[in-house]
């Protein structure tokens, strides 16, 4: 695991942050860190086991035997989830364990008007279809007479990278507080990054997420930073090496 502070650092010293101000705040790292984070992400995701030779690419995101309560045949699936992968079970009112086959939701429909082709406990299908109150995807499992859990095995999102701080409110330099740390006094003459001044009583939680992927990542997510801050700064030297960078570590 790479810590957000250490991406950082190491950003503003390629970039020289010391010829061109505080070019990159810890704010703008953080909003630029959801796009890169999910940049990454698509990237392993395309060539998730494609072949022997990349199996093991986002194993560390892979989620298996997670059971799921299902209610009049439908369940909503994790929070985290992205995809599935491999095929869920259940185990049937008679006590066997099947696997479900996912199908559209035209070829479910057909199949319930087909008694040959029709789901049974035997051959179970699924549908993924709407959202829940928590804008989590719902799956729709047929025939609706299967009770107790359906098991699912899937890959779920990153967390999404954060830095928290302080800043110092003499010398205006920004104090990083690591991921996982639970209350922590805001310093006296220290303010909190959304304002709240350190009064030597006042605590906050570290908002901290480091990033997930590996060390071997770090280059990567450097220089799809780059390539972005060239945009945004503008400055199309940063572009140029940056999309150069990321061409080299895919």
């Amino acid at each position: 695991m790479i810590t957000t502070e250490s991406v950082y650092t190491t950003l503003l010293n390629l970039i020289r942050e010391d010829k061109r101000g505080l070019a990159l705040s810890p704010d703008e790292y953080n909003r630029i860190s959801r796009i890169v984070n999910e940049r990454i992400y698509t990237k392993k995701y395309n060539e998730f086991e494609t072949t022997t030779d990349n199996i093991d690419t986002l194993a560390g995101f892979k989620e298996l035997d997670v059971p799921l309560v299902l209610a009049a045949g439908t369940t909503s699936l994790p929070s985290d989830y992205r995809d599935m992968i491999g095929k869920p079970r259940i185990v049937n009112n008679s006590g066997a364990t099947r696997r479900c086959d996912l199908v559209s939701q035209i070829e479910a429909d057909e199949r319930a008007e087909d008694f040959l082709t029709q789901p049974t406990e035997t051959y179970p299908i699924y549908t993924l279809g709407e959202l829940d109150g928590a804008d989590n995807i719902i799956l729709h499992l047929y025939p609706t007479t299967i009770t107790g859990n359906i098991t699912i095995d899937y890959l779920r999102d990153a967390a999404i990278p954060f830095l928290d701080y302080v800043i110092n409110a003499t010398t205006l330099v920004p104090d990083f507080w690591d991921a996982g740390i639970g209350a922590t006094l805001i310093p006296t003459g220290s303010t909190y990054r959304d304002g709240t001044p350190g009064d030597g009583v006042t605590t906050k939680v570290s908002q901290t997420v480091d990033w997930e992927f590996s060390d071997s990542d770090m280059q990567l997510i450097l220089s799809i930073f780059m390539g972005l801050l060239g945009i945004t700064l503008p400055d199309t030297f940063l572009t140029q090496v940056g999309n150069a960078e990321e061409i080299k570590n895919q």
